[in-house]
């Protein structure tokens, strides 16, 4: 949180995906911690509902691929995201989409945990419950999504999602078949063929040792 807020002297950070959740549900951790020592928390920074409301203003298809990937079955999950503004998986900025996906794939497991999906949840709904009174709400976001990532061009296309997944590739099964008949029908065809030992009988051990 710290860093977020000291890089480049600006909040910048904040507009990434990554950030943006990880600092909410890092709050929440932080105030559990001062509630159990009976210590108050800074009251000029921002509640981690807050923080996870501003989250998912700015990021909410983040909150569609979450109930798919980790999976939230609970039927209030569905109600939420039937909602407009909780309804597409896309923002339509590539740059913002592919990074959304990073993030989901990487960080899925952390929401499984009951007390960050409560927080999810009582956010999303404060969302929703913000969208019924002041529509312009949505409006503001998006051009603060349009402004902090203004690429028609994914710029994050050399990070693969792939990379940043818990899952182990696996050869496609017809390609294992088709290796084993391989190997089936020519089992030498792996193995090396040595080169016959040099003579190194009388010979000067530098020269060997250039030669080598």
């Amino acid at each position: 949180e710290e860093f977020s807020e000291e890089y480049q002297s600006d909040t910048s950070l904040w507009n990434f995906p990554n950030f943006a959740y990880s600092l909410a549900i890092c709050r929440y951790y932080l105030e559990r911690e001062a509630s159990s020592k009976d210590c108050s928390t800074e009251h000029e920074k921002e509640t981690s509902v807050g923080l996870m409301k501003q989250a998912l203003m700015l990021h909410p298809p983040v909150l569609k691929r979450l109930v798919a990937k980790v999976p939230l079955k609970d039927q209030a999950w569905t109600s939420i995201t039937k909602d407009p503004f909780f309804k597409s998986e896309e923002t339509g900025l590539p740059s913002l989409d592919h990074l959304i996906r990073i993030y989901v794939e990487r960080n899925y497991l952390i929401w499984r945990l009951p007390d960050v999906q409560k927080l999810l949840k009582d956010a999303a709904l404060e969302v929703l419950d913000t969208l019924k009174h002041d529509t312009s709400e949505a409006n503001t976001w998006a051009c603060v999504r349009k402004e902090a990532f203004p690429s028609d061009k994914n710029e994050y296309g050399h990070l693969l999602v792939s990379d940043f997944s818990d899952a182990v590739a696996t050869m496609p099964p017809e390609n294992l078949q088709n290796f084993m008949m391989m190997e089936h029908q020519n089992p030498g065809a792996n193995e090396q063929v040595h080169a016959p030992p040099r003579d190194l009988s009388n010979r000067s051990p530098l020269a060997v040792l250039f030669e080598s």
